[in-house]
């Protein structure tokens, strides 16, 4: 049975990074795509598109990865973090980052995760507005 998960959660990741690689939400190729995921990266093995960096969060919380990330920039506000967790909006900002909501972000794109693409929770690099 744990396998069963597993394999869930994967195909999920790749059909979240699928999305973004094939229907780019993010805009420009030029805006860089950070994924957050929880846990360790055995349960995603595959590539991503060079825009697209994948990080584990190993020993913290996907969440906190996020704010460690947005914490640690250069030029906060020219990162965009793509939540529906309002802990995590604030968070972000709070440290002067920009924030949307997963259907924001998905606007105008059309796809479904469930068709084998969608937008799960991660953080956006994104110059925009």
């Amino acid at each position: 049975m744990p396998e069963l998960i597993q394999k869930k959660l994967e195909n999920q990741r790749l059909a979240l990074i699928k999305y973004i690689e094939n229907r780019r939400p993010q805009g420009s190729l030029l805006n860089k795509v950070t994924i957050v995921f929880d846990g360790q990266s055995g349960v995603y093995g595959g590539e991503a598109e060079s825009y697209i960096e994948i990080v584990f969060a190993k020993g913290i919380s996907a969440d906190d990865k996020i704010k460690q990330i947005v914490s640690d920039a250069r030029v906060k506000k020219n990162i965009v973090v793509v939540t529906d967790d309002r802990g995590i909006q604030y968070a972000v900002r709070a440290l002067s980052a920009q924030c949307m909501a997963v259907k924001e972000f998905l606007r105008d794109k059309k796809g479904d995760i469930s068709g084998g693409s969608k937008k799960a929770a991660g953080s956006s690099t994104r110059p925009k507005r």
